[in-house]
Formats: structure tokens, C-alpha cells, sequence
């Protein structure tokens, strides 16, 4: 005879997939009112999505298909204003005021039933999940500024900016923006040498030059620890497209200083170098027969998928996609980043378990060739279980290892020292300096004796 237990894991099984059926239809019809056809899919995780019977609370899609995606927007921003400005905020920023935006288990899911019972359909998660939904199906470009800052708490930087330098309130809000461009028009350091260089490389359209520099000047001058990193300049030019530059800049701060994970940017890049392994660990668990036909080769994602996140994947998508990666990435977080990239490993995985060299790989892997809607492959149903839990759990079990392999290196120089060999190079691969410039592939700790990743 079976268990009680075998049969309570049958029936909730069977409640799942038919969750996901009916995640899958609101998916389409949501984003089909948004003028984007696509086949049904579902969503990852039940924080990441509405429940089906939640469908018909959604203001973002009514039936008149012929409505202009802005006035639905418009609309939808009117009704959470209405609740005033903690409800707006709460709906914009609630994935990063929480380190988990969502939970898996039965129990959470079970949670969550019980408080939409309860609270009315406008609640505050209601109104995070008509955000969420809406940035999925994409944000139209003319609201494009105004969503990026709202999501991105660019206004709440604003403010504790204002506060900082002591200006009074009356005084306009662009005075703090203007007060870090006066001071980086002034610097004369490294930072502000590359900057000069780097922005004609950004390939960007040449009025976009003067703003891109102001921006990146600015940031150098708010930010003297970071200062400027190759791959900086992409991003501003980015968020310049839709947005003017004290938007853009404040936009800026809150994607390098909050968004993404600490130490992406530092000299010795350990966020950057322990998200390559957590991304190598969940293409082991999404994507396991492409993580055994790149280990048989020895090939190494790191050197393409570091510049996949260092840039954001501005410089790696097309057009379209790279501004709604961009939607969500500001709205839900650094999680996105994981999200694209498995997304596009399994978009080629057929092409890369053809590949047998490591210079085939990389040449799909710079320039992928989109057919699928990318965003749609994101939140499909294969990505079920991928939560910020697990996510923070990979990133300090990574992080451990990384720091430890930072100490033996750093013990074996000492040892060196000691022994008079003091013209040793630090973990960017240059002699021991204060400078705070780093480069795409500074992140790679050089030593011979370098401890090979898990």
C-alpha cells in the first residue's frame, strides 16, 4: 500500500502542473495584449508570477486589445499612485528590499493563498505582480526613463545624495548631478584618462559621446573606490538612449552600487569571479548534458559570460532584447543576469554540443543569433525552482572558496617577499598599486599556483 506521504506528494504534483497550465495561458494573454505574439511557456516561480485565479485582477491586460500599451501603463501607474507614493514604491523596488522576492516551497505557496484571501485585490503584492508582469511584457520606449527610475530606486539615491551634500530641499533636485560632473570635470587621475579613450569605443551614435563622458565623470567623482571600469561605458551609453543624463546617472548608481552584487567593479572583482561560478554550478543543474560536453573540452564559459555580465549584455544582445533584459534587470534584480544566460545556453545548446574546440564555442557564444523571445525563455517553466534562495546559498558557498583562494595567494606573495622577490603582481595581474582601474579580464587571479575552481 502506498503511504499517506507518497499520495500527498501525487496530489500536490498534480495541483502543480495544473498551476502551470493555467500560468502558461495567462502568460500569452498577457503578452499578446502587449503586441508581442508569443507560444505559451509559464513562468519560473510562484514569487516570480500570479496564480491562475489571480488572472482576472490583472488591470495590465484588458480585453480591448486595440488600447495603446502606453494608456495601459499610464492606467496601471494611476491605480497604485492612487494608494499613494509607499504603494508605488513598494510595487517598483519590492524585489530588491527583500533578499528572497520569492519563496518555493509548498508551505510559502500555501502562505501566500491564504494572505490573497484576506487582503483586497489591490493589495501591495497584487500591485508588485501587475508591475512584474507588465516589465516581463515590456515597457514601451517613451516610458521607458521614467519606469527604469522608479524600479531602479534612482530617486531614493537622489534623495540620500541631497541629504549627503547638505543642500537645501528648495534648491532644484539636478543640483546634486551637476555638483559630481563639476567635480569629475576635475579629476586627473587614471580613471578619468580611460574614460576620455573609452568613449569613442563605445559605438554608440556620436551625440551620445559628451553625455556618456559626463556620466562616467560623475560617477568616478561620487564613487573614488570604484572609479571606472571597462564595460561602464556600454551600460551609460545603454541608459542614455532612453533616458537624460541626470536620469541615466542616478539610474547608474543604483544598478553599480545596489543592484548588482558587491564587488563586481573592485579591484580584485570577487563578486564578478564568484558569480562565474555560480553560474558554472546552475548550468550543472538546468543544462547538465551542455556542462558535460563543455567539461570533456575543457571549455571554459568565464572569459564570454564575464563580459556577458560585466556589460550587463548590452553589447551582446540585439536591440530589443537588451532593453528588456534591461526592464527586468532594474525592476527584479542581478538574478537576471543568471536567468539570460542560461536562457541563451540552451537557445544553442544544440549548436554547442556540435562544437568541439574551444574557439567555435566562444565565436557562438560573442554573437548569439536570437530566433526565440528571449525573456519568454527566462521565466519558462524549465527554470522552475531557480529562486534568490538558492541564488544566496550558491553565492556564499562560492564566495568561501574565492575568498580562501584570495588568502593562499596572497600568503604564497608574502612568502615571496619575505624571500626578496618583492617584484611580484598583484591579483589584477599588475604590479602592487592603489589604482582603482581594472579591465575586462583583470578579474583572473595569475599565479602558477592558482586553485582550480570546484
Amino acid at each position: 500500500r502506498r503511504s499517506r506521504r507518497q499520495r500527498l506528494r501525487e496530489r500536490l504534483s498534480s495541483g502543480l502542473s495544473a498551476t502551470a497550465s493555467g500560468l502558461s495561458a495567462t502568460w500569452s494573454r498577457a503578452a499578446s495584449e502587449f503586441r508581442r505574439p508569443r507560444t505559451s511557456s509559464g513562468e519560473g516561480e510562484p514569487g516570480d508570477r500570479p496564480e491562475p485565479d489571480r488572472a482576472e485582477n490583472v488591470e495590465l491586460a484588458p480585453r480591448d486589445s486595440r488600447e495603446d500599451p502606453e494608456k495601459k501603463w499610464q492606467k496601471m501607474w494611476e491605480s497604485i499612485a492612487c494608494e499613494g507614493n509607499d504603494a508605488m514604491s513598494l510595487a517598483c523596488e519590492r524585489w530588491r528590499r527583500s533578499l528572497a522576492g520569492e519563496r518555493n516551497t509548498f508551505w510559502s505557496k500555501l502562505t501566500m493563498k491564504v494572505n490573497d484571501s484576506i487582503h483586497s485585490t489591490d493589495s501591495p503584492r497584487k500591485d508588485w505582480e501587475r508591475v512584474s508582469k507588465a516589465v516581463r511584457a515590456g515597457v514601451p520606449e517613451s516610458l521607458r526613463c521614467a519606469v527604469w527610475t522608479a524600479c531602479s530606486g534612482a530617486m531614493t539615491k537622489k534623495k540620500e545624495a541631497l541629504t549627503v551634500l547638505s543642500l537645501d530641499q528648495s534648491d532644484a533636485l539636478e543640483l546634486s548631478y551637476h555638483f559630481f560632473v563639476k567635480q569629475g570635470l576635475t579629476l586627473k587621475n587614471e580613471a578619468s584618462g580611460v574614460i576620455e579613450v573609452d568613449v569613442p569605443r563605445t559605438g554608440c551614435e556620436e551625440a551620445l559621446f559628451e553625455p556618456v563622458r559626463r556620466v562616467l565623470l560623475a560617477f568616478a567623482a561620487k564613487n573614488p573606490e570604484l572609479g571606472y571600469c571597462q564595460s561602464m561605458n556600454f551600460i551609460a551609453a545603454a541608459l542614455l538612449r532612453y533616458c537624460d543624463e541626470e536620469s541615466a546617472f542616478w539610474i547608474l548608481c543604483s544598478l553599480l552600487e545596489d543592484i548588482l552584487p558587491e564587488g563586481y567593479y573592485t579591484r580584485n572583482m570577487v563578486g564578478i569571479r564568484v558569480d562565474m561560478l555560480v553560474l558554472n554550478s546552475l548550468v550543472m543543474r538546468y543544462l547538465p548534458n551542455l556542462h558535460k560536453h563543455l567539461s570533456e573540452h575543457n571549455v571554459d564559459l568565464s572569459p564570454v559570460s564575464m563580459n556577458w555580465f560585466l556589460c550587463l549584455y548590452v553589447n551582446t544582445l540585439p536591440a530589443n532584447a537588451r532593453d528588456r533584459v534591461l526592464d527586468c534587470l532594474l525592476h527584479e534584480g542581478s538574478k537576471v543576469l543568471f536567468r539570460v544566460a542560461l536562457a541563451l545556453l540552451r537557445f544553442m545548446e544544440p549548436a554547442l554540443l556540435s562544437a568541439h574546440g574551444v574557439a567555435a564555442v566562444y565565436d557562438m557564444l560573442r554573437s548569439p543569433a536570437l530566433e526565440d523571445d528571449l525573456v519568454e525563455n527566462m521565466y519558462g517553466f524549465w527554470l522552475q525552482g531557480f529562486s534568490t534562495d538558492i541564488l544566496i546559498q550558491l553565492r556564499d558557498q562560492h564566495l568561501v572558496f574565492v575568498t580562501s583562494q584570495d588568502a593562499e595567494l596572497e600568503a604564497r606573495r608574502e612568502q615571496r617577499r619575505s624571500r626578496g622577490t618583492s617584484n611580484t603582481l598583484n591579483s589584477d595581474g599588475y604590479k602592487d598599486s592603489q589604482e582603482t582601474l581594472r579591465n575586462l579580464d583583470s578579474w583572473i587571479v595569475l599565479d602558477e599556483d592558482s586553485v582550480n575552481p570546484p
